[in-house]
């Protein structure tokens, strides 16, 4: 069928294995045209995803929901905030600090003038110009998602 096929799984929420009386609780996980949707992922997200494991990969979405989708599919990740302050890689700031290993952070506005670039000056184009997450992969490499029209 269009749908692909279905596999059922079973899964305790007790401790004991049981729900109510003796009920067991089962689970659909659908997979069809090379998608995991109990993940989530499109096969070209999962790409993705491995691309942003690679040093110095970049990887372009259309919106922040794209973004966060591949971000959540990534647990190796986590914010990159210390005591509830952001990050400051270029430690221009007096309370700031550099990113983390395995952390992400978005700069996804110019705080100063909101209709300017994100970091006017800066060379890369699509980091200049467009909104982005920034990683800092557990082992120190880097990565960014730049959220433009995809291409």
């Amino acid at each position: 069928s269009a749908l692909g096929f279905f596999t059922l799984a079973s899964i305790d929420l007790t401790p004991g294995g049981k729900v109510g009386t003796g009920q067991v609780v089962k689970k659909v996980t659908a997979r069809a045209g090379g998608s995991d949707v109990a993940k989530g992922l499109t096969r070209a997200e999962k790409n993705d995803v491995a691309t942003l494991r690679t040093p110095h990969g970049e990887v372009h979405v259309n919106d922040v929901t794209q973004a966060r989708k591949l971000l959540d599919n990534m647990p190796e990740l986590k914010p990159a905030t210390q005591n509830k302050l952001m990050p400051n890689p270029n430690g221009g700031l007096a309370n700031g600090f550099k990113d983390p290993k395995g952390t992400y952070r978005g700069d996804l506005i110019n705080k100063s003038n909101p209709t300017d670039p994100v970091h006017p000056g800066v060379q890369n184009p699509s980091h200049a110009n467009y909104p982005h997450y920034n990683i800092t992969q557990p082992n120190g490499n880097k990565s960014t998602i730049i959220i433009n029209d995809g291409s």
